[in-house]
Parts: structure tokens; C-alpha cells; sequence
């Protein structure tokens, strides 16, 4: 049950060992380890085998976590392996297997780039067999908005994806809506794809070079098997809330 609090950054770390060195401000914490850090409106929660925090200067810090890696803030949750975060450009690097979840959305990649402000996510960027799964609604679990390619960048405001670039040999299966009824499902393959959104529902997108896609009306639509190669939903891994990551949660009001 050891306690290390910074006060000027609003974090604190949990865990059963801390080793700390105040010469060089750093702390490696095991056994049930769990760092908290405070935004305006939130605070985000980070859980690993291992920690490792280092001062860069009196503002800026950075986190490394290693092996079983959690993360979660309320618009935001993560796993992978090993990542890293640091406070000076707001970024926080997921690596080996990471999957981020927002909202209704899904995304695995070699790696991830996530930026945090202090209220919501920015931005990210999936590097690397990039896979974004959307879910089109809450009310039918099982159609889901794909696309696939070497790199997919996201914007993101008020927690909602806004704009998406897709790069490198893209891929995209959507469902077309007219208003709020289904019209048919979308498949194409080109080499960029540009997509806006107005709310959670795909506004716009533009092919790169121009190219026609195979729309099938919605009712020959095979829902269960609409999927792109590599389609992997992960739902039941994702940290539903804070009390997900491990017991020292509990200790925060």
C-alpha cells in the first residue's frame, strides 16, 4: 500500500513496491502498480506488471508501462503490452498487440498513437495493419463500419470520431444510410480514403483514385459474414471502468 503523490502534476502512483530516487526523480513501482493522472474533468488510469516514471524538467514527465498493460479514462480505454506516455506533447504510445477502444469504435495496429488533452482525445494515428471497427449503432450489435490500411489517422471532438485518412492499400466496407434507414452495404478497395462524419454517421467519403464500389442492397446484405479479412471485435477485453484494472483503484475516491 505505498502512496507516491506529485503534486504539481496532479498524479499519483500506486503499488505494493516503490523504488524511488530523488536525485534523478524517478520511481519504479511493481506488484499491483496503477498510476492516476487528473484532468479538468477526468482522470486517466493506467495499470501495468511494472511502472517506471521519470521528472524530465520541473513541468513534464514521462510514464513507461510494461506487460499487461490497461488504460482507462471515460472516453478512452486501452490494452497492449508496453506503452508510454509523456506529458510535454500530451502523447501516449501504445505498443505489441494494442487495441483502443472510444465510444463505439475499435482500432488495433502494430502501434498506436494516441493524443490526450486534458479533457478528451485529440487525435491517433495506427500504424501498421491498421484495422478501425465502428459499431454503425447500439442498437444492432452486429453491423459494424470497417476500414483497413497501412495507416489510418483519426480526429477526433467531443468524443465523437470527426474525420478519418486512410493510406496505403486501403479498404473500406461501410453501410449507406438515407437518413436513419439502412440502404445497402459499401465495399471498395483503393489506395487513400478520406472520410468525414456528422455525428457517429459517415457524412462523406472520397476514393483515391476514383474508384466505383460493390454496394449490395441492404436486404441481400449477409450480416453475420459482412467482414473484411482480419475482422477481430474485442469487446470482452475492453476495461469497462476503472475497477477493471486492479484492486488499487479502490483506494480512489
Amino acid at each position: 500500500n505505498v502512496t507516491l503523490i506529485d503534486t504539481s502534476k496532479k498524479s499519483i502512483i500506486y503499488g505494493d513496491y516503490i523504488e524511488y530516487k530523488e536525485k534523478k526523480s524517478e520511481a519504479i513501482v511493481t506488484k499491483n502498480a496503477l498510476y492516476a493522472r487528473i484532468f479538468d474533468l477526468d482522470t486517466l488510469f493506467v495499470s501495468a506488471d511494472t511502472l517506471y516514471h521519470i521528472d524530465i524538467d520541473s513541468i513534464h514527465n514521462i510514464l513507461n508501462a510494461y506487460h499487461h498493460v490497461m488504460v482507462y479514462k471515460k472516453n478512452l480505454q486501452a490494452i497492449c503490452d508496453s506503452s508510454s506516455m509523456t506529458s510535454k506533447d500530451s502523447l501516449l504510445q501504445l505498443f505489441y498487440n494494442p487495441v483502443l477502444w472510444s465510444n463505439l469504435s475499435q482500432a488495433t495496429a502494430k502501434k498506436i498513437n494516441i493524443v490526450v488533452g486534458k479533457k478528451s482525445v485529440k487525435s491517433f494515428k495506427l500504424e501498421g495493419k491498421s484495422f478501425l471497427i465502428q459499431q454503425v449503432d447500439s442498437t444492432n450489435l452486429n453491423l459494424f463500419n470497417q476500414l483497413l490500411g497501412k495507416i489510418i489517422e483519426g480526429e477526433i471532438q467531443n468524443d465523437t470520431i470527426r474525420h478519418i485518412n486512410v493510406s496505403g492499400n486501403a479498404e473500406i466496407l461501410y453501410y449507406i444510410k438515407n437518413k436513419n434507414k439502412m440502404v445497402g452495404l459499401d465495399k471498395t478497395n483503393c489506395s487513400k480514403i478520406d472520410i468525414t462524419f456528422k455525428s457517429a454517421d459517415i457524412e462523406r467519403v472520397s476514393l483515391y483514385p476514383n474508384t466505383k464500389g460493390l454496394i449490395d442492397p441492404y436486404k441481400n446484405v449477409d450480416i453475420e459474414n459482412a467482414r473484411l479479412k482480419g475482422f477481430n471485435w474485442l469487446y470482452a477485453k475492453r476495461p469497462l471502468s476503472r475497477f477493471s484494472l486492479n484492486k488499487k483503484v479502490n483506494k480512489i475516491n
